[in-house]
């Protein structure tokens, strides 16, 4: 296909010195194609693209890397990306990639952060962070409006953060953790027919999946210790499968309109209610709910507020506890 493009701006700036690099591409048409490699510290890579079939790719090797937004996001659960920072797409079959690796072993004050926000029909957002410093954290910030889109995002550190956002139908969210403890993945999916899997593989992490609409399908999986998942979904024809592997997980519930699957394996672990007032039970409308917690000293506090709702519940081991209210 003969490419139509624009080329509206290309600045590129690279100080002489070990760091401070600054790339900044625009492009508008079609099959449009954007490469920023950035090798050192304090790296800022932008590309803003506006057509169809367009190709945007951002690699940065080095510390306090920055394809991403601004400070204040790293607080907030879901960030509104600006267009600013990192890689906007907006168009049908666009494809973004941000790949950030750090190889330094000092100590620095901040990790990379990558943000990407499309808008359109059948995009894929793609980012993939790691680094061997524990002291470091990762931001990574997806945003996508329209149909069929895909995000996918793989951290392979510790103390990392994962954010997507996505709003419209037939939308897939995939985010991959690895790393010693402490990572937080959230994903927030609005519409018909979205899919989202989480995977954990550490101690002390945290999962917050929030899905509203119809026919979604989610999965979440941690394997180790002291996880937790909160999970809230709220439509028709939901469906949630939850694994944990290991002991002292948490599982907080709050689903209505559907079907959930919870697996734990391990010792003291935890099913409840997803409690919005401190103190008070919060209940579980579905029509499924399937619990199955093997090991010893486990716990399931839940009340069902579904009429005609099944609850199964399976628990092998010892000085268990079960407590299902139905209404």
């Amino acid at each position: 296909m003969k490419k139509l493009s624009l080329f509206l701006g290309f600045a590129f700036m690279a100080c002489m010195t070990f760091g401070q690099n600054t790339a900044t591409v625009s492009e508008i048409g079609i099959d449009n194609t954007a490469y920023v490699n950035q090798h050192g510290a304090e790296n800022d890579a932008r590309v803003n693209q506006l057509g169809a079939n367009n190709d945007a790719s951002i690699t940065q090797v080095g510390a306090m890397s920055n394809a991403a937004v601004s400070d204040h996001y790293k607080s907030s659960l879901f960030g509104l990306l600006t267009g600013t920072r990192g890689i906007t797409q907006v168009g049908i079959g666009n494809t973004g990639s941000i790949s950030q690796i750090n190889g330094f072993t000092h100590l620095v004050e901040a990790g990379p952060e990558a943000g990407m926000g499309q808008y359109g029909i059948g995009n894929y957002a793609t980012i993939a962070q790691t680094h061997n410093n524990a002291w470091m954290q990762e931001y990574a910030w997806v945003k996508q409006e329209g149909i069929k889109n895909v995000s996918s995002q793989t951290q392979s550190s510790p103390n990392v953060f994962s954010h997507v956002w996505q709003l419209g139908a037939g939308n897939i969210a995939l985010t991959q953790q690895s790393g010693d403890d402490g990572n937080k993945a959230s994903i927030l999916q609005q519409g018909i027919k979205n899919t989202a899997t989480q995977t954990q593989v550490g101690k002390s992490n945290l999962s917050n999946l929030n899905q509203q609409g119809y026919g979604t399908t989610s999965g979440i999986y941690q394997f180790a210790n002291e996880n937790v998942t909160n999970l809230n979904q709220t439509g028709f024809k939901l469906k949630a499968t939850i694994s944990q592997l290991g002991d002292e997980n948490v599982v907080n519930l709050n689903q209505t309109g559907g079907i959930v699957t919870i697996d734990q394996l391990g010792n003291r672990n935890v099913v409840r209610g997803l409690q919005t007032v401190p103190d008070e039970w919060a209940s579980f409308a579905g029509s499924t709910l399937d619990v199955w917690q093997i090991g010893d000293g486990n716990t399931l506090d839940l009340q069902s507020a579904s009429p005609g709702a099944i609850v199964n519940v399976a628990q092998d081991g010892m000085s268990n506890k079960a407590v299902v209210i139905q209404n």
